[in-house]
Formats: structure tokens, C-alpha cells, sequence
């Protein structure tokens, strides 16, 4: 059974594929089980099976290590718009890019850089439709269409920020959330009395205008 492409970064790992060599897997990959494996018919095959399965990790991290998804990469698996076949070109692309990334201005790096063109196209376009119809789909619904107005605008709705230090006016730091909310009240409450203090008051007539 061949796993999704979204469930590759369902941890936010994924394989460093850039100087994967498949050749170099392979024959290293013999070489292991050649030392660690010894024919012995009194053995379980379980057994071989389990150091197979070890060993198997052990090559594919040397030439493949595991590393973090960032945090870009790992949101656009997430995107709704994010269809399987789109998933699919996205592995392809980058298993191109682990044959040809030291291979600038060759054919292969040209066709490579085409194929990624076409891609950043047609995922613009599926993103593109899919909001159109969310749309037009919520248009008499206006809880819903203002998610998808925050979805696109990429605005957190449940996201809640809070103060949590202030620096008063006599230069002291407040951390009691009782202390803020009197010290804002006092800052408010004496700018109109300290506006009129500074400024001096200019009294016209009407009749002048």
C-alpha cells in the first residue's frame, strides 16, 4: 500500500532528498545485510525479517536523515485547495529536484525548473477556484463567508492576545492585570485635562468669520 503525500509531513518530517543517490542506497544497503545477516536455518525468519526492517532505517537515515518540515512547507499540505493529484506533483517535484539541484544550465535542471513554473500555476488557479466557490457557495450565509474571507486573508479568528507587562508614566513595571487596567483608566481619563492645560485656548467671534 503506498502512503498519501499528506500524510508524509503529518509529523513536520520529511526525508532530505536533495543528495539522495539511489545507486548508492542500494549497494550500501547490501553491504549491511551482507554483514548483518547470516543464513541459519535454526533461526526464525521473524528474526531476519526484524534485522531486515532495522537495518533497512539505518541505511535510509545515513542517506536520507529525517529533518523538520518548516513550518511555510507543512502549511500548504494543510490548505483545503490542497487536492491528492497536486500532493502527487509536489513529490514528484521534489524528487526531481534531489537528481538535478547541482545541475544548473543543464536540459534536465531546464525541465525541472518548467515542470515547477506549471505547478506554481495551477495550484495559483486551484486556489484560485476553490475560494470562487466557497463564495458563491456561503453568499447567503455571512458567518460562513466571513471565514473564507478570513481564510484567504489568513486571519486567525480564534488567536486572543493579551497584555501582559506594561511601563507606567513614573517608570514602573506593572504586571497586575488590576494595576494595567487602573493605570489605563488614569491615562485616559487626564488626557482632556491635560490637552486644555497645554494648549492655550483662542476665543473668536463669530461675527469675524
Amino acid at each position: 500500500m503506498k502512503p498519501n503525500a499528506r500524510n508524509i509531513y503529518k509529523n513536520n518530517q520529511c526525508r532530505d532528498m536533495k543528495c539522495f543517490c539511489p545507486e548508492n542506497f542500494l549497494f550500501d544497503l547490501q553491504q549491511t545485510l551482507n554483514q548483518t545477516i547470516v543464513f541459519d536455518p535454526e533461526v526464525p525468519p521473524d528474526s531476519d525479517l526484524e534485522i531486515l526492517a532495522q537495518t533497512f532505517l539505518v541505511v535510509l537515515n545515513k542517506h536520507a536523515a529525517l529533518c523538520n518540515v518548516s513550518r511555510k512547507h507543512s502549511k500548504v499540505f494543510k490548505n483545503p485547495w490542497m487536492t491528492r493529484a497536486l500532493l502527487k506533483s509536489i513529490v514528484t517535484k521534489n524528487k526531481r529536484y534531489s537528481k538535478v539541484w547541482n545541475k544548473k544550465g543543464t536540459f534536465q535542471y531546464d525541465a525541472y525548473k518548467q515542470y515547477t513554473n506549471a505547478l506554481n500555476r495551477t495550484m495559483k488557479a486551484a486556489k484560485q477556484n476553490y475560494y470562487e466557490q466557497q463564495i458563491l457557495l456561503h453568499k447567503n450565509d455571512s458567518k460562513k463567508l466571513w471565514k473564507t474571507i478570513h481564510s484567504i486573508l489568513e486571519i486567525n479568528t480564534e488567536s486572543k492576545s493579551s497584555i501582559v507587562r506594561i511601563v507606567a508614566e513614573t517608570g514602573n513595571k506593572l504586571n497586575n492585570p488590576q494595576d494595567i487596567a487602573k493605570s489605563f483608566h488614569q491615562y485616559f481619563c487626564n488626557i482632556g485635562p491635560e490637552l486644555a492645560k497645554n494648549n492655550n485656548p483662542a476665543y473668536f467671534s463669530l461675527f469675524k468669520f
